[in-house]
């Protein structure tokens, strides 16, 4: 079923599907299974034309019914800054919340905020990270190349991510630990990096990505417990596993995660979508939309969020 935020949403199971208009189209029981709609259809905001009481009003109800963050971000676009800088630091996004309290030109409440800001405890993995966040940009990372950051905070609210929300995240094939730095921007609170390519491993720790607690030299499948009993999330960037390993590893990733787990995949081919797709069925639910359009085998072009079923 392709829902309305312009991504396409993919469950467990699929069967009897007919296709229709480059989706697939389950003809008795349960939708179960859709393919992604046509690359040349735009994503669609479905708040564009909405008046500022109408955003209020949807805002409004999002609230009420637990889904803080999508509220507070509807209460900005509403310019009614002021509820959502309130919901902001409730759920303890000070840095959204100061936003909020300028973009209401409240200098008081900013300068409020800013300070319960500089009073938090230092993290001592964001502050490792923050380190070399410069040396990243500098020598034109694969992150900031592709800008990855700024495509998964759009693109990652179309699918239902919205950051990794202070949990201990799994970087699965994390090779020279290219995208460390990434996850912590997405708000992880501990990240250990899995390969079992110990000289990349190894070259993460030298570049100051990883530290030896956090680098951990094998496949998925054989994580010790201690560690993946710390696991909240997983990502998995560039996702290239032959379909031969494919239910394995998904079963052994869906044994790791909590209920309602997320793992954030990135994916080059649609041959290799498709393959994942049909390996996760009974396992985990899907949803993903296209980064570019209108290019074959590019790297990181579908952006895919896992949820534990």
């Amino acid at each position: 079923m392709s829902n309305n935020l312009g991504a396409t949403t993919v469950a467990p199971n699929p069967e009897n599907t007919k296709g229709f208009n480059g989706l697939s189209e389950v003809t008795s029981g349960t939708p179960l299974f859709t393919f992604e709609k046509s690359d040349d259809q735009p994503n669609i905001d479905p708040y564009v034309g909405k008046t500022s009481r109408e955003l209020y009003e949807i805002a409004n109800s999002l609230k009420e019914s637990g889904k803080i963050v999508e509220a507070a971000d509807l209460y900005d676009r509403a310019t009614h800054h002021h509820q959502a800088m309130r919901l902001w630091e409730q759920i303890g996004d000070l840095e959204k919340a100061k936003e909020s309290a300028e973009k209401a030109g409240d200098q008081f409440e900013a300068g409020r905020i800013e300070q319960k800001i500089a009073q938090l405890p230092e993290n001592p993995y964001l502050a490792r990270q923050k380190a070399i966040t410069e040396k990243e940009a500098q020598r034109g990372s694969i992150e900031h190349s592709f800008n990855l950051f700024e495509d998964i905070s759009e693109l990652g609210e179309k699918i239902g991510f919205h950051g990794f929300d202070n949990k201990v995240v799994a970087d699965i094939g994390t090779r020279d630990g290219r995208f460390i730095n990434l996850f912590y921007r997405l708000g992880a609170s501990e990240v250990y990096g899995i390969d079992p390519d110990q000289e990349s491993l190894q070259k993460a720790v030298d570049d100051g990505k990883l530290d030896e607690e956090h680098a951990v030299g094998t496949t998925l499948e054989n994580i010790p417990d201690e560690i993946a009993e710390k696991i909240e999330a997983a990502a998995i960037f560039n996702f290239i596993i032959g379909l031969d390993q494919q239910q394995s590893f998904f079963k052994k990733l869906a044994d790791i995660l909590p209920y309602d787990g997320h793992a954030l995949v990135t994916v080059a081919e649609r041959e290799t979508l498709n393959n994942m797709l049909m390996s996760i069925r009974g396992m985990f639910t899907a949803q993903y939309v296209t980064r570019v359009s209108g290019q074959n085998d590019f790297p990181h072009k579908y952006l895919v969020l896992l949820t534990k079923s």
